[in-house]
C-alpha cells in the first residue's frame, strides 16, 4: 500500500518560533500567508510525496 499525503499535527506555543525552526531544518512552509505572514493553518511540506 503507498500512501499518497501523512499529516502530523502538533500543538505550537509560537507560531513564529516554530516557522523559523523548521523553515532552518530546510522545510518549506506551505499555505496562504495570514494577517502576520505567516500560512495558516502552519504546514511544512516534508518530502516530494
Amino acid at each position: 500500500m503507498k500512501l499518497d499525503r501523512a499529516t502530523l499535527c502538533v500543538s505550537i506555543a509560537d507560531r513564529a518560533m516554530s516557522h523559523s525552526f523548521y523553515t532552518a531544518l530546510g522545510f518549506a512552509a506551505v499555505g496562504e500567508p495570514g494577517d502576520n505572514g505567516l500560512p495558516e493553518p502552519l504546514q511544512f511540506e516534508v518530502s516530494d510525496g
